[in-house]
C-alpha cells in the first residue's frame, strides 16, 4: 500500500476484525467491506474460532523457533514494544495484542507524517520490523480450527507480507525471508 492512510486503515481493520471475532461480535460493516476489498474473506464468528483467535499466542505457534526462544518470545515482544515507547500488557505475544500494536504504530506513523517526517519514518520502520519479526510469522504458523479461518489468516499473512516488502523498499529495511 502506497497511501499511509490506507495502510493505517488496513492494520486497524485487521485488529478490529480479530477482536470482534474473538469476542463473538459482528465485524462492523465498514471494516468487513474494507477487508473484503483488499481480498480478505471475513469469517463469521463461531465459538471455536472465537476461542482460537482469543487465545492464539506467538509463543504457542512459533515452531520455527527453538524451545528456548519460544519460552522467551513473550519477553522479546514486550521488550520490542517497550523500547518503541509503548505500554505493554502481559499478553504481549497474543495475536490480538500484536495486531493492536501494529495498528497503533500505523496510526501513529500516519499522524506523525503531518508534523514530523523523521519520526514518521522511524515508526514505519518499527512497524516493518515488528510485522516481519513477530506478527507475520505468527499468522503463517497458526493452525486455525477450520478452512475458512485458515484461508482468512493466510490471506492476511499474504497481504501483510506484500506490505512489509513495500515498506522495506521504501525505508530500506532489511527483511528476513519467510517460506
Amino acid at each position: 500500500m502506497d497511501d499511509a492512510f490506507q495502510r493505517a486503515n488496513l492494520y486497524v481493520s485487521i485488529y478490529v476484525m480479530l477482536r470482534c471475532i474473538s469476542s463473538g461480535e459482528e465485524v462492523p460493516v465498514e471494516v468487513a467491506e474494507f477487508l473484503e476489498a483488499v481480498g480478505v474473506e471475513v469469517p463469521r464468528s463461531d465459538e471455536e474460532l472465537a476461542k482460537y483467535i482469543g487465545t492464539l499466542s506467538a509463543s504457542a505457534v512459533r515452531t520455527d523457533l527453538s524451545p528456548a526462544s519460544r519460552n522467551q518470545l513473550r519477553q522479546h515482544v514486550m521488550a520490542f514494544m517497550t523500547q518503541a515507547g509503548y505500554e505493554v500488557p502481559e499478553t504481549a505475544d497474543s495475536l490480538l495484542t500484536m495486531a493492536a500494536f501494529a495498528a497503533r504504530l500505523a496510526i501513529d506513523a500516519y499522524v506523525k507524517q503531518l508534523t514530523d517526517e523523521r519520526e514518521a519514518d522511524r515508526l514505519w520502520r518499527l512497524l516493518t520490523r515488528f510485522l516481519n519479526t513477530h506478527l507475520l510469522p505468527t499468522l503463517r504458523l497458526a493452525k486455525p480450527p477450520n478452512q475458512t479461518a485458515a484461508k482468512t489468516l493466510t490471506t492476511l499473512a499474504n497481504i501483510i507480507k506484500e506490505d512489509v516488502q513495500d515498506l522495506a523498499k521504501k525505508f530500506q529495511v532489511t527483511i528476513f525471508r519467510l517460506h
